[in-house]
């Protein structure tokens, strides 16, 4: 498990800014995230969450490219390694919020549900994940 629990949430937040170059996307549902697995001691599955996230966003830069090197058989596959992937983000989300009647409906409306808007907002909050996973990472390291 990510020693995250003894730091302040903003201080992570400023050091995952700082790794995206001040790229961050929805930086205040992240600090929000964060928080409620802090202190409700859910951080492997913040851990797990933002594991899934880097991995979604690794697979859409896949199958946006359509590379002629990417064959019918890898890009069905890397669908449905997405498609998996974003429902572990989902599954992951509720888990962490699931004891919040306020904040799980918003959530919900932001992110979970099936139109344009809410994948757009998920892709922006895996890209945000995914930079929580380098800061991870570099935890892990030492760094």
């Amino acid at each position: 498990m990510i020693p995250i629990s003894n730091q302040n949430t903003k201080d992570i937040i400023a050091a995952v800014d700082k790794l995206s170059a001040g790229r961050l996307q929805q930086k205040n549902d992240l600090e929000i995230l964060i928080e409620k697995a802090i202190k409700e001691d859910n951080l492997i599955i913040l851990e797990e969450l933002a594991f899934n996230a880097k991995y979604a966003g690794s697979l859409i830069r896949i199958i946006q490219k359509k590379e002629p090197v990417n064959d019918e058989a890898f890009l069905k596959k890397a669908v449905a390694e997405y498609s998996g992937s974003i429902q572990k983000i989902k599954n992951c989300l509720t888990g962490l919020l699931k004891n919040d009647v306020f904040l799980l409906p918003i959530f919900s409306d932001k992110y979970l549900l099936l139109s344009r808007q809410c994948l757009t907002n998920m892709n922006g909050l895996c890209n945000d994940l995914g930079y929580l996973k380098l800061f991870f990472n570099d935890l892990k390291r030492g760094e």
